[in-house]
């Protein structure tokens, strides 16, 4: 205590406390008061912790778990997050609080209105209409990433990649798109201009090919994608796209009308990622927006192993990540690859490749 009369004043606390059952006070019979207290001991944890208006984190779980339990079949994932704060752990920088538990209900709201959607919004515009707050689904990205993904260990994507996973963006964004293509709209059709060109998703009904393409390449990064078109300008052909990191709704609607104006056969489909957690999550949405069209989405400059032969060098990838990147490469049946990343796991960031593209060769052995 700083002076005499600050450990009076808290050694009537401790009396009070001692009063409402909350705390036991053992003293020394050879000290006068307030300096005779020898221990204080936890008498009735549920007392003491009411007694400083402090929730137990047992009672913060059953809490949650009681305001969570409508949507567990829907989100399997929250059994884990309510089983983690029972034990004391965080999830995500998060420990059982009553504001992480209603930024979790925050973030099932959003999900339930924008899970499956085809549209896109205006970020804010939909935050004033789900919250009366033009910032609130901002601050959820952590929750709304749980909740995606169903799993505890970050997805690897960032806040803007998981908003456009719901369609919700800040700003409307182009298709961006390279090629010997004609975009068809209600007024016309209009070639592509070289390097690229961004297309309004909306206005775009369905594409023509004045060249019978050979190969579709989507690119989830903007920088490798300029780079890429811009090198890429005399590959007759070639299609490049992309894809905004994460696709979003709309991106998913313009990719597959161009996949349904392909060829039946011949044209081949690969996307070239990060090699990490996002980059493959990425991957797998592409992958399965290709299965619905019965095509098959082959990974470009993906292979760790094999990046590692043109004498790039790759960070280390923990055992979590490892485990996740062969998992997304299984489910969208990119089996070589993921016994490729099991033996030899790697993490490279796109942006350190040179434009590099599919040959012929490449093409005729998917």
């Amino acid at each position: 205590m700083r002076d005499i009369e600050e450990a009076k004043a808290f050694r009537a606390e401790l009396d009070l406390a001692e009063r409402k059952g909350a705390i036991t006070v053992e003293t020394s019979p050879r000290d006068e008061r307030p300096r005779d207290v020898r221990a204080v001991i936890v008498a009735n944890l549920s007392a003491l912790a009411e007694y400083l208006n402090v929730p137990l984190r047992s009672a913060l779980a059953s809490h949650a778990l009681a305001q969570l339990n409508p949507h567990l079949d829907s989100y399997p994932v929250l059994r884990l997050i309510v089983e983690r704060w029972r034990e004391g752990k965080k999830v995500r920088g998060e420990e059982a609080s009553l504001g992480s538990v209603d930024d979790l209900l925050d973030a099932i709201r959003v999900m339930n209105v924008r899970q499956g959607a085809t549209d896109e919004l205006l970020l804010r515009r939909a935050s004033i209409a789900l919250f009366n707050d033009s910032k609130r689904i901002e601050a959820l990205p952590k929750w709304l990433d749980v909740l995606m993904s169903n799993d505890l260990s970050p997805s690897g994507l960032d806040s803007h990649e998981i908003f456009s996973s719901l369609g919700l963006l800040k700003s409307p964004m182009p298709f961006l798109i390279a090629g010997d293509v004609l975009a068809v709209g209600e007024v016309g059709k209009a070639p592509l201009l070289r390097p690229y060109m961004g297309l309004p998703s909306g206005s775009v009904l369905s594409f023509e090919f004045p060249l019978e393409p050979s190969c579709v390449l989507t690119i989830e990064n903007l920088q490798t994608f300029h780079e890429f078109s811009a090198a890429g300008t005399e590959q007759r052909g070639l299609i490049l796209i992309y894809t905004g990191g994460m696709p979003s709704p709309a991106w998913r609607r313009m990719f597959g009308l161009l996949l349904r104006a392909l060829p039946k056969s011949g044209v081949s489909l690969f996307h070239f990622g990060d090699v990490d957690v996002g980059g493959f999550r990425i991957s797998k949405v592409i992958a399965q927006s290709a299965r619905e069209f019965g095509l098959v989405l082959n990974p470009w400059l993906m292979d760790p192993d094999a990046l590692r032969m043109m004498g790039f060098t790759l960070r280390t990838a923990t055992t979590n990540q490892a485990a996740e990147m062969t998992r997304c490469c299984r489910d969208v049946g990119w089996d070589a690859l993921a016994d490729s990343i099991a033996r030899a796991p790697g993490l490279l960031e796109q942006e350190a490749i040179s434009p590099s593209f599919p040959t012929r060769m490449d093409c005729h052995s998917q």
